[in-house]
């Protein structure tokens, strides 16, 4: 039987670390600095919204107007600067994804260590194809290959 101290401990650490959410697109600074900008930007456009509704001066409406663009200004580049964060971690993880199916593929493909050179040259096809194929040719893995007469068919453009 556990105590209450421990059972206590054990709860609050999954729930940390599930709202640091490392994986995330968006840092907890991204976000203090977005909801800042933002509010920043609504308070500025109330402020206007009240200093312009107590004239009918139109040069003084008209500075109050600039007031509440500027306002504006400073909530889309708080909204334009959370989004610009957003794209361009999935960039980079989008990158990172490549680089490792590109990894994956090209050890999928690798001809194997230590192979017979004789295998490497020997050409094969499948009934119904109009190109010869290497052995390890991927166009080719998986299905019952023959011998090819490399006189009658085309070489294949991925593996020739």
């Amino acid at each position: 039987m556990t105590t209450p101290a421990v059972r206590t401990r054990a709860r609050t650490r999954p729930a940390r670390a599930a709202r640091e959410m490392p994986d995330a697109l968006w840092t907890r600074a991204d976000l203090v600095v977005t909801v800042v900008l933002l509010a920043a930007g609504v308070l500025l456009v109330v402020l206007a919204w009240f200093g312009a509704s107590d004239t009918t001066d139109w040069d003084s409406q008209m500075s109050w107007t600039a007031l509440a663009m500027i306002g504006v200004v400073v909530a889309c580049a708080g909204v334009g600067g959370w989004l610009y964060r957003g794209f361009a971690r999935v960039r980079v993880e989008a990158r990172a994804v490549r680089r490792s199916v590109g990894r994956r593929i090209a050890a999928r493909t690798a001809p194997a260590a230590g192979a017979d050179d004789a295998v490497d040259r020997r050409r094969v096809t499948v009934a119904g194809m109009a190109h010869h194929h290497r052995a390890d040719c991927l166009l080719v893995r998986g299905k019952p290959v023959v011998a090819a007469d490399e006189t009658l068919l085309k070489p294949c453009g991925v593996c020739a």
